[in-house]
């Protein structure tokens, strides 16, 4: 009764985080990332330990060895990063159990997907808990992030498409879809091909696309490049050792999909024609973005778009002079303070604005299109993934006619 409780409440105290998002679209980007990659072939073993002093944070593994053994909530709670984050599930019952676990039940560590992001050090770990009485493992994904040479459990959220990937498939296929070679299997040769983005780089957001049609088309070629473990019933997993050495890979140009905290976009009213820079005009913008573009020639007003995430928010304006249709992307460096900005990583925003009518830009955001396109731009975030929509746009150019600008 008590393993089956242990095992219980530690497939259910994964990290569960919350965020809030304010009234606008879910849209992610695709962020160019170099991936390192850390392959256990033999998965590394880790032990419970009985003391919090026995475990070494300056290492994943010890981080992973901790989450295992952590026997009261203290010590759970100094493995997070942020407790404020998350809704730890982990009770007296679940301690006890864990102070009562057999020495055959172990955690042992898988593969680890590292990259930076935003000045961050975050590590994806594969891991599974196997269980002495149990003839399968729990195979789980933790997040962890680096900080003072310590790690610490954290959250990057809505990962999904790196998660189902890291989670559910065979390493050595993994390890092929991001090397971006040719492959000498021809329907994973065929894979790659269709998740390269238009720099010909692999995209997870294209990538995790592929593997779902896959697995709509071809179960079994599904099958054969998901986990055996998962879905062949004695596969062999009791494999672990405490001496195992990982191999290492290294990914230079991986284009990993990230969600914004908010974005906004709205279409000004008419009375947002014929504006000039002048004492009236400056008065009413002031400490507004719109201030930021006003001209002593008349402009017209067309769009705007709010892109707002964890340190940073952009605006970008449309509008048009003399016929002639300009974006301007401004950047809020305190609140009321905007200047112009030049980031190449939200040019796609800046070259659909450009590109298409307002409206259609609004429908997109909204999902108001049809299921066809709607299922080429989505991810496993359920939102709008605006690097593949602009993509798909050049590619598709005649399907749109009608929705682009004059």
């Amino acid at each position: 009764m008590k393993i089956n409780l242990l095992i219980l409440v530690l497939l259910i105290c994964n990290l569960i985080v919350s965020q809030e998002y304010g009234v606008g679209s879910v849209v992610e980007y695709d962020k160019k990332l170099e991936i390192e990659l850390d392959v256990y072939d033999v998965p590394k073993r880790f032990n419970k330990v009985n003391s919090q002093s026995e475990i070494d944070y300056s290492t994943i593994g010890g981080l992973l060895q901790s989450y295992f053994s952590a026997s009261n909530m203290d010590w759970v709670k100094s493995e997070y990063l942020d407790t404020s984050l998350v809704n730890i599930t982990r009770d007296e019952d679940h301690f006890e159990a864990v102070r009562n676990s057999s020495l055959d039940d172990y955690i042992q560590l898988e593969s680890i997907y590292k990259f930076n992001f935003n000045e961050r050090e975050i590590a994806y770990v594969r891991y599974a808990f196997v269980f002495e009485k149990i003839p399968f493992p729990f195979i789980g994904i933790l997040s962890m992030e680096r900080v003072n040479n310590r790690w610490y459990l954290s959250n990057l959220l809505n990962q999904g498409s790196v998660y189902f990937l890291l989670k559910n498939f065979e390493n050595k296929f993994i390890v092929d879809c991001l090397n971006n070679l040719t492959s000498k299997d021809k329907k994973i040769e065929m894979i790659e091909d269709r998740s390269k983005n238009y720099e010909g780089k692999i995209s997870i957001s294209k990538l995790y696309n592929q593997l779902i049609r896959i697995k709509e088309d071809d179960e079994l070629f599904f099958n054969n490049i998901y986990d055996q473990r998962m879905i062949v019933e004695g596969t062999e997993f009791r494999n672990a050792s405490f001496d195992s050495k990982p191999k290492h890979y290294k990914f230079l140009d991986i284009f990993q999909p990230f969600v914004y905290d908010n974005v906004q976009f709205e279409e000004y009213p008419k009375s947002y024609k014929g504006i000039v820079a002048n004492e009236q005009t400056l008065k009413k913008f002031e400490g507004k973005p719109e201030a930021e573009v006003l001209k002593k020639t008349p402009i017209n007003f067309i769009s705007k778009l709010v892109v707002s995430d964890l340190n940073y928010k952009s605006i970008f304006i449309s509008f048009s002079e003399d016929n002639v249709i300009e974006v301007v992307e401004l950047k809020e460096f305190a609140e009321g303070e905007f200047k112009v900005n030049i980031n190449q990583e939200l040019s796609a925003f800046r070259t659909l604005l450009e590109l298409v009518k307002p409206s259609f830009l609004q429908d997109v955001f909204s999902k108001r299109i049809n299921e066809k396109v709607l299922k080429a731009i989505s991810t496993k975030t359920g939102g709008i993934n605006v690097s593949m929509f602009y993509e798909y746009i050049n590619k598709n150019k005649p399907e749109f006619l009608e929705y682009l600008r004059d």
